[in-house]
């Protein structure tokens, strides 16, 4: 099946916020800054993909939380 880019404003958050992550945001405030999003929709849509999809890992470097996409979710 074909996929075709969705204009942003047509993606869900849970899609920007992967997006973000895939283009090189780590940590909320650069996610905020490419998506647009509110924090509670960042936030959401983190903890879906992090806690029910498991598509994305987090660390925390110098008590900063970052965010990558797990190997598997970058091919698959």
């Amino acid at each position: 099946m074909a996929h075709s880019p969705k204009p942003l404003s047509k993606l869900s958050p849970v899609e920007r916020v992967r997006d973000s992550i895939r283009k090189g945001a780590r940590t909320q405030r650069e996610i905020a800054q490419d998506t647009k999003l509110g924090k509670d929709e960042i936030g959401d849509a983190l903890a879906n993909l992090l806690l029910w999809t498991r598509e994305i890992r987090t660390q925390i470097v110098d008590n900063t939380r970052l965010y990558y996409l797990n190997d598997s979710a970058e091919t698959g």
